[in-house]
């Protein structure tokens, strides 16, 4: 069943290209060289993704911005002061990114947390940023600088979708 899926999808994908007039090995070439370009770049002050034709942050604004919308709105320093000793608390986050919430909220437990608690965060991302994307990224909040550190010396490099 699933093979006969792939297939309907593949000749299907090929109809379309075919119709379209477009050189099938140009297309998958295309698709190819975009799954490994993330296309990040600072621009007039704001973390642009080329990939997507958008900001991620601005420059000035982008702790603030985090703190604002994914710790505040989520109410966790005072979730995470509230945890007993010992005990985890995991975020499950959708698009990493620039690991910018990722640094915000670990700074954040670090200061609220009980010294013995855990914070585990689970992430998907499917155009990984490479470690000097991060570095570079990350640059402009000095008060971060030893976490993006950490955070750097941890990454290795994986494939789109990891």
């Amino acid at each position: 069943m699933k093979w006969r899926l792939v297939a309907v999808l593949l000749a299907l994908t090929t109809l379309v290209l075919l119709v379209q007039d477009v050189p099938l090995a140009a297309y998958l070439r295309t698709i190819e060289s975009n799954r490994f370009v993330t296309g990040v770049t600072w621009v007039e002050g704001q973390l642009w993704s080329g990939r997507y034709g958008d900001v991620y942050f601005p420059r000035e604004r982008g702790v603030e911005q985090a703190r604002h919308v994914f710790l505040d709105g989520n109410r966790l320093a005072e979730r995470f002061a509230a945890l007993a000793p010992h005990e985890h608390f995991t975020i499950g986050e959708t698009g990493f990114g620039s690991g910018l919430n990722f640094l915000c909220a670990w700074d954040l437990f670090v200061r609220t947390a009980p010294p013995d608690a855990r914070l585990h965060v689970l992430s998907t991302e499917l155009h990984p940023f490479e470690a000097d994307e991060f570095a570079e990224a990350l640059s402009p909040w000095t008060e971060l600088a030893p976490l993006a550190s950490e955070l750097c010396a941890q990454l290795v490099s994986l494939p789109p979708a990891w």
